[in-house]
């Protein structure tokens, strides 16, 4: 094979109820001069035989199989070995458009940039939820999409939405942790001149019960806290909101609330739970100049009762969740 234009890479870890619609949607790209890396990550089910069945019938798949290791380390294990100078990434339980690589391609080498994004779908087993449907496109500076991202609201740090150039991608994901996009993302970002979003959404984000994003599992909400510091430190050291100097500081410190609330919530043990608990309220000591004013009385409140009684915080907050779970919206399907 000639030296494809495009490299996906697609980590694979006990996925066989989807992957097949993930691989039919990546062959079926419009855009065909791809090289398609799947990295078998240890899976138990029958993913790794779905991965060499797809691979004997067609010649662009390459199948890497190795032990379980986490998706970070796959993925970085997929743009060291990816032949393209351009990498994509796609989860194995989602799938894509049929022209979302060819959107991506051509809007970026027209317009010179390092990176090109897409908007997406909050895919349920009910319905398809579009992220951003406005169908126009938006240039920006590397240094105006680095302030985009950092803010979390218009672009995320997914890497599944997003086409870049591999000579920017100078971080490798951090091994062994959850959110690693979230945590290195923006720091490719950084190295881009100019990056393109078009606000037209051609990935399917399957919503399951069980993925980094729904399932609760106090390791994660923890790591995305230190993904979180580690943007804050990142932000004050290169001065990125000068005009407001407390806005990521108090993001921080929401953040870390938020996850300590998701913990206490959905507790399974109240030993691993207050060990996380506890290690969220020392990242927040850090953060004393955040109080009232910024915060708000509720998020105040909050931060008062895990610094100065993390078990009344944790019972507290476990207690009303358990009062209000019936409450549960039943409109949105998870697989």
């Amino acid at each position: 094979m000639n030296t494809p234009l495009i490299s996906i890479i697609i980590p694979v870890y006990n996925v066989e109820q989807f992957l097949p619609q993930c691989l039919e949607s990546v062959l079926a790209q419009t855009f065909t001069d791809l090289e398609i890396i799947l990295i078998n990550d240890g899976s138990t089910d029958s993913s790794a035989q779905i991965c060499d069945n797809y691979s004997s019938r067609d010649e662009r798949i390459k199948v890497v199989h190795k032990s379980n290791t986490g998706q970070a380390d796959s993925r970085n294990l997929g743009i060291s070995i990816a032949s393209a100078s351009l990498i994509g990434f796609v989860d194995a339980d989602d799938f894509i458009a049929k022209d979302m690589y060819a959107v991506l391609y051509n809007e970026l080498t027209k317009s010179h940039a390092d990176i090109s994004i897409c908007s997406y779908y909050w895919q349920y087993t009910n319905k398809a939820v579009p992220q951003c449907n406005k169908g126009d496109i938006i240039t920006y500076s590397g240094g105006e999409a680095l302030r985009v991202i950092l803010q979390d609201k218009e672009i995320k740090s997914f890497v599944w939405d997003k086409l870049f150039r591999k000579e920017i991608l100078s971080e490798p994901f951090p091994k062994g942790r959850y959110y690693e996009d979230h945590a290195t993302t923006f720091k490719w970002i950084k190295n881009a001149n100019k990056v393109i979003y078009i606000r037209e959404p051609k990935y399917y984000y399957r919503q399951r019960i069980e993925s980094s994003c729904n399932s609760v599992n106090p390791l994660k909400e923890y790591n995305f806290l230190q993904a979180e510091q580690e943007r804050y430190d990142y932000v004050t050291s290169h001065n990125i909101f000068p005009e407001n100097p407390f806005l990521y500081e108090t993001r921080v410190v929401k953040a870390g609330l938020k996850h300590g609330k998701n913990i206490a919530q959905h507790s399974k043990s109240l030993q691993e739970s207050l060990k996380y608990i506890h290690l969220i309220r020392e990242t927040l000591k850090l953060h004393t100049s955040i109080g009232f004013k910024e915060l708000g009385l509720i998020y105040y409140l909050r931060l008062l009762k895990i610094q100065y009684c993390p078990l009344f915080y944790f019972y507290e907050i476990n207690l009303i969740y358990k009062l209000k779970f019936w409450k549960k919206n039943k409109l949105k399907n998870y697989y």
